[in-house]
């Protein structure tokens, strides 16, 4: 897999560096973390501070594009990129557990409740 940028953007307002890039000889579609791992080798960055925004494959080519953004801190890059970029790109963050019983499993168990009630009366 080799990894080109094909171009680069010095973006002011936002702190980042925004750079298209092109992968040949890709078999496959490289993972985010692949391509932040590359991409941080070729401009000498902080892994942790890259985000890979897009990955576009066209079906039966060996090329890959794609865009990525670099900025000056991972505190920075919080503060600009939306949660679920980030989430996309590095994972969840695991919460601290409080002892507390999530609300979604809750709703669960009072719909499973529901059912069976509901298929005795069509059944009788």
């Amino acid at each position: 897999m080799k990894v080109e940028i094909v171009s680069k953007t010095d973006n002011h307002f936002f702190s980042r560096q925004e750079i298209e890039f092109r992968v040949n000889d890709a078999k496959q579609t490289p993972s985010r973390k692949e391509l932040r791992e590359k991409i941080a080798a070729l401009t000498n960055a902080k892994e942790e501070s890259v985000i890979v925004d897009e990955i576009r494959q066209s079906f039966g080519m060996h090329k890959v594009l794609g865009r990525a953004r670099i900025y000056p801190s991972k505190s920075k890059m919080e503060e600009v990129e939306e949660k679920f970029i980030i989430e996309r790109n590095f994972g969840r963050k695991k919460k601290e557990e409080t002892g507390k019983e999530p609300e979604s499993s809750a709703s669960t168990e009072k719909q499973s409740a529901e059912k069976p009630k509901e298929k005795a009366k069509r059944g009788a």
